[in-house]
Formats: structure tokens, sequence, C-alpha cells
């Protein structure tokens, strides 16, 4: 009897072992299913901020390339002119331009809106810190730069766009559009 007892306690023990390790191995296939899942909506959702952003430098670079050649065809532009025709550019839902700027040389001619940025025009970049080095880096090598997050004259931060502007194929100033 005490031969029954011992194969009854090796059996009983055998069969907790198997119960214990498939309860195991079910609670991490959970687990990898579980992370998995997460692991895929992670990726769902870095995909949308990815689509998001790449459409925020699209419209922005459209806008500022629309803004470039209205004023690289006609440098004497009026602060007037100049805001009619943003506005009819830059009014439309999920805008994430805060402000567009005409540089001449390295000083703010125009801001738009200009009511927001009045106290940046006539702000000479080049002496700015922060944007002074960028700034100088688009007048003498004609090459459009993108920078930030830094400090914006008229407060706040964001991300800037310089893009230069000819005339004839010579410096003039610059676009810097402003992203939020």
């Amino acid at each position: 009897m005490n031969q029954i007892s011992k194969k009854t306690l090796l059996k009983v023990l055998l069969i907790g072992v198997i119960i214990y390790a498939t309860f195991e191995m079910i609670l991490f296939s959970l687990a990898l299913y579980t992370n998995q899942s997460k692991l895929n909506e992670m990726y769902r959702k870095s995909y949308a901020v990815q689509t998001q952003i790449e459409t925020v430098f699209q419209s922005t670079i459209t806008i500022s390339e629309a803004y470039l050649s209205y004023t690289s065809s006609n440098l004497d532009v009026s602060k007037e002119d100049s805001e009619s025709f943003l506005k009819h550019i830059l009014f439309y839902e999920g805008n994430y331009i805060n402000n567009i700027a005409f540089i001449e040389d390295t000083t703010i001619k125009y801001n738009y809106p200009f009511e927001e940025n009045k106290t940046s025009i006539g702000f000479d970049l080049a002496t700015i810190d922060g944007q002074k080095e960028e700034i100088l880096y688009v007048k003498n090598n004609l090459e459009p730069l993108f920078i930030g997050p830094v400090e914006l004259v008229q407060g706040g931060q964001g991300f800037i766009i310089f893009i230069p502007v000819l005339d004839e194929n010579q410096y003039w100033g610059q676009i810097a559009t402003v992203i939020d």
C-alpha cells in the first residue's frame, strides 16, 4: 500500500506539473499576443503622426513657394498687397503656419498676420542669437534651411523654414515661414 500511495503521489505531482506548465504556456502566449497587439497599435499611431507631419511640411512648403514666387516677381510688393495675397493662401482649416515673413536682406520687412507680429517688423535677424547663423547661411549659400525649435523675435518658439529670394540670380532676401 505504501507503494501505491507513492505511485499515486507521483502521478498527482506529475499531472500537477503538466497542468502548471500548460497554464504557464497559455499565459506566455497571451502576454505575447497582448504585446504584439500593443506594438501594432503603436505602429498604427506612429504612422498617423508621420503622415500628419508630412502633410504639415508639404503644405508649408507649398505655401512658402507660392509666396516666394509672388514676391520674387514683385520685389517692391506693398504690405497691403502682401497681406491680401497671404490671406487667400493661408486661410484654411488645419493650417499649422504661425506666420510668414518677407525679409529684405536679413531684416524683416513684412510679417503676416501683421497685428500679431508687428513687433517683429524691422528686426535684423543677422543680429539675433539663435537665428543669426541660419539666416546668414541662407544668404551666403542661397539654399533653403529648416531650423527649430528656436526663440522667435515676436516671442514664443517655433520651427522656421528660410527660403532665399533671388533677383536675377542675386540674393535679395528671404521668406521665413514659422510653423507652430
